[in-house]
């Protein structure tokens, strides 16, 4: 027997008012067990040919071009799930950074441009560094990807700049064995916690969960008001000639 998913149901309803592509291809990214924490390039190349693939076959099936679906779903991938994995990178970026500086005022800087070995331009960017020790630092999710590319970054960045010294990561830590940090990006509300996990002197890494969203949490309120049905009118009807 097959078990037809609700959400799928939904995808054909959704087609009903000519949204099934947008519908469906949703709803099998949202279920196809990807890795959202893996961002290598690759990695989204992959995701956004496999929603442009789905896409393009749902638009068919619903009576339209695949090139249309395609593209469309392309897109939405790009703009939507992909952008947003990137501005939350960039937020527990900027929140670290903003609580070492407030914590230590004088003594830390960030994205630091350096020479690299490894990159085209022959120049990178120092996500850290703590100015008393000249200490380098790279921050990264904790996943296979981004704890590979931060150490390969910190052996490059300290390779190719002679003043650069390995991160003491207890200069980051303060005492401490995790760091909780809250910030928004868009409608959602992330924690960020932040670590040592003995990676490699320099490394810091965070894992990140979705905390609150601000629509969700608006919805309930609307409970409060009382929205009263309309009213027959006692007034006599007008006339169209009136």
């Amino acid at each position: 027997m097959v078990i037809i998913p609700p959400k799928f149901v939904s995808g054909f309803i959704e087609s009903q008012h000519g949204f099934f592509s947008a519908g469906f291809t949703k709803f099998a990214m949202g279920n196809a067990g990807f890795d959202y924490r893996n961002q290598s390039a690759e990695a989204v190349a992959g995701r956004v040919t496999i929603a442009a693939v789905i896409g393009g076959t749902s638009s068919v099936i619903s009576g339209g071009k695949f090139a249309n679906g395609a593209t469309t779903a392309a897109m939405a991938q790009l703009l939507n799930a992909e952008a947003e994995h990137f501005r939350r990178g960039k937020l527990a970026h900027k929140l670290l950074q903003e609580h070492l500086k407030r914590r230590e005022p004088g003594q830390w800087d960030d994205e630091v441009l350096v020479n690299s070995k490894l990159n085209p331009s022959g120049k990178g960017r120092l996500d850290f560094k703590h100015l008393s020790t000249n200490g380098a630092f790279e921050l990264k999710p904790n996943n296979l990807a981004g704890v590979s590319s931060g150490i390969a970054q910190l052996e490059d960045y300290l390779s190719s700049n002679s003043g650069l010294t390995p991160g003491i990561n207890e200069l980051v830590m303060g005492g401490i064995t995790h760091i909780t940090l809250f910030g928004t990006s868009g409608l959602n509300q992330y924690k960020f916690t932040y670590y040592d996990a003995g990676y490699q002197p320099g490394l810091i890494v965070y894992d990140h969960s979705f905390h609150r969203n601000w629509v969700l949490d608006f919805l309930p309120a609307t409970r409060l008001f009382k929205i009263r049905r309309p009213q027959p009118s006692n007034s006599p009807t007008l006339s169209p000639s009136y």
